[in-house]
């Protein structure tokens, strides 16, 4: 029933599936597992429920977590549900599991439940949050992606896959802002994020039926803050066996991909959901397998910015480039906005000698932006202030 449950409802991970070696089913049991506490809180089985009720649902699954990982026991939990015994199978099966990320999940998934559900002040509180619901699926499933290795890599095979998983909840938190708002009445989006962006609020966003341009700018940096994690990501895929690398790279991809779409979609998340169809999924995916057994880095023509810089030019920096991507990708007023930005830049630069540098508006620069080719299509462009490089988009 895992395996159908998966089938059904994550169709990127159980096609990248097909390509494991050993763990398979176990990886089902933790998908079905996972997917059955989403539903306590936001799904059909919550229907109807109130918050308390639902609270008191996690609870059971806090009783029959801990007795499922009561090692001194061969106890099946009291009232175990398919997943439980799905993933109760799979802890006996296979070593290496632990208790930790999954009551961290639980935890997570309570937050959902407060009052001010979504409501973060800071992206570090959305960071939190993403790694409760997401970055712990990582090291949930890490033992079954290792089946067979030593442990000389752990700490950092673990960091990395965090990372993915944080990159993964991003995608789903900027693909979905329109049915979380219809539905749900919340929004994922840090508030100091959105009042980068013309002082925007989570009312704003609330009330929002076509996406505005500060709303657009403020999906691009949550783009980029996605891609920054799938960069980090990345580099922890060459430290898994191959078969499980091939995994992890082809969801990333297939993730990535719905990510990139969401651009695409003139940043209408609003009205549009995001998605790879069938076709897209099966012409990319032998390109990420192929990737992957050659360690190639493939970006698939990611615009990044840098991260690294909380100062205030920083992220003055941050806010101006997301405006250029914006105005030249929706076509809106593309040429003063980009004159604008220029100048903000350049004073950046004036402020932080050496630091910040400069755009350089040449023709190729526009053209790129103004033509209606995909970004990705480019195989090393750079975008050059003053001589030095603000982002790569490479493949």
């Amino acid at each position: 029933m895992a395996e159908e449950t998966t089938r059904e409802y994550a169709k990127s991970f159980f096609l990248a599936s097909k390509l494991m070696g050993r763990g398979r089913e176990e990886s089902y049991a933790l998908y079905a597992w996972c997917r059955e506490l989403d539903q306590l809180v936001d799904g059909e089985a919550a229907s109807g429920l109130t918050t308390d009720e639902r609270a008191r649902s996690l609870d059971g699954v806090a009783e029959r977590l801990r007795m499922i990982f009561d090692w001194d026991s061969q106890a099946v939990p009291t009232d175990a549900t398919y997943a439980d015994l799905a993933l109760y199978d799979a802890t006996r099966t296979v070593q290496g599991f632990e208790r930790e990320p999954f009551e961290d999940m639980i935890r997570g998934m309570r937050r959902d439940l407060e009052p001010n559900a979504g409501a973060f002040r800071t992206f570090s509180e959305v960071e939190s949050y993403a790694y409760q619901v997401a970055g712990t699926v990582a090291l949930m499933i890490l033992p079954i992606l290792t089946i067979g290795t030593n442990n000389a890599n752990d700490f950092e095979r673990r960091e990395r896959g965090v990372a993915l998983g944080i990159a993964l909840q991003m995608t789903n938190i900027v693909r979905d802002v329109g049915e979380d708002a219809r539905d749900r009445e919340r929004v994922y989006i840090a508030e100091e994020d959105l009042k980068l962006f013309g002082g925007m609020t989570r009312d704003d966003v609330l009330s929002m039926q076509t996406p505005t341009f500060d709303y657009k700018c403020a999906i691009e940096l949550q783009i980029q803050r996605a891609l920054m994690y799938y960069a980090q990501a990345r580099e922890g895929v060459v430290l898994l066996p191959l078969s499980s690398r091939l995994v992890a790279a082809c969801i990333a991809g297939l993730y990535k991909r719905i990510l990139l779409t969401v651009r695409e979609n003139r940043y209408d998340n609003l009205n549009m959901r995001a998605y790879a169809s069938k076709l897209q999924k099966l012409a990319l995916l032998p390109v990420l397998v192929w990737g992957s057994i050659v360690g190639t880095n493939d970006e698939d023509g990611d615009m990044r910015l840098d991260f690294s810089d909380d100062s205030e030019s920083g992220q003055a920096y941050r806010v101006a480039m997301c405006r250029i991507f914006v105005a030249i990708a929706s076509g809106d007023d593309g040429d003063e906005e980009i004159a604008r930005c220029a100048d903000i830049l350049r004073e950046i630069k004036r402020g932080v000698p050496g630091k910040q540098p400069m755009l350089s508006r040449s023709r190729r620069f526009v053209e790129w932006y103004k033509s209606s080719t995909d970004f990705g299509t480019y195989e090393d462009e750079r975008i050059k202030i003053d001589g030095g490089t603000i982002f790569h988009a490479r493949r």
